[in-house]
């Protein structure tokens, strides 16, 4: 079997982006950025979709599914069973499809039990949009215990395919859970979006096998490309 290094992406149209309040309608351009990136590259690039019928243009994937849950947390789903269901994969990246691009090649680089993430410059402690719309009784604590540590990104996250699936099992077990005890009336929300389980996760489970910054992504929201980073990240 020959291995494979590939990137995946997620693109729903037609259902709720909690974040955004409003919802994406279908228009290629939201994520030419990232396909015209890879594929300059030559780097396979899995668009996980509800809006296109399955298809494979050059380096360009568009794999049709649902999205059933809310998407900031169907898409861990659907990389999750991506990832298993393709062995031959080595190392891999998910990443945001309408806001990231890719700028040097990465696979070469990644280690085996390193997983690799978007940053941002502020404190977890100092994020207030983080506590608003994270309500989640344990996602506050850790807030407040973990205030000192970096905030990291979910629009970037990399590493080898065995890697990559524990790391995203962790964050489907939180996401079901929550959806069990949110029937029963026992939590608060995760919130609108993964970035509070994103964060507790990588730094409560995974702090030790974390990398991040300028190698992995620019500034965030910078807008300036970092020619030593693997991706731009706005």
């Amino acid at each position: 079997m020959q291995l494979q290094n590939k990137i995946l992406t997620t693109y729903y149209v037609g259902v709720n982006d909690p974040q955004r309040a409003t919802e994406w309608e279908v228009n290629p351009a939201d994520f030419e950025k990232l396909a015209v990136s890879c594929t300059e590259k030559e780097v396979d690039l899995v668009i996980i979709n509800n809006a296109f019928e399955n298809e494979k243009i050059g380096d360009i994937e568009y794999l049709s599914r649902p999205c059933v849950f809310n998407p900031y947390f169907n898409r861990w789903i659907h990389y999750y069973q991506y990832l298993r269901d393709h062995p031959e994969i080595e190392f891999a990246f998910c990443v945001d499809a309408t806001d990231v691009e890719l700028i040097n090649i990465p696979f070469q680089e990644m280690e085996n039990g390193v997983i690799y993430c978007g940053d941002e410059p502020d404190f977890i402690g100092d994020n207030i949009w983080l506590k608003r719309h994270h309500p989640n009784e344990v996602l506050q604590q850790f807030f407040v215990d973990y205030g000192e540590r970096q905030m990291i990104n979910a629009g970037v996250l990399g590493g080898s395919r065995e890697d990559l699936m524990a790391f995203i099992h962790n964050i489907i077990i939180l996401f079901m859970n929550n959806r069990e005890d949110l029937i029963h009336n026992k939590s608060l929300p995760l919130g609108d979006t993964d970035m509070g389980v994103f964060n507790f996760v990588g730094h409560k489970i995974w702090n030790k096998k974390l990398e991040y910054g300028r190698k992995v992504t620019n500034v965030f929201k910078s807008y300036i490309v970092d020619n030593k980073s693997w991706f731009k990240h706005k």
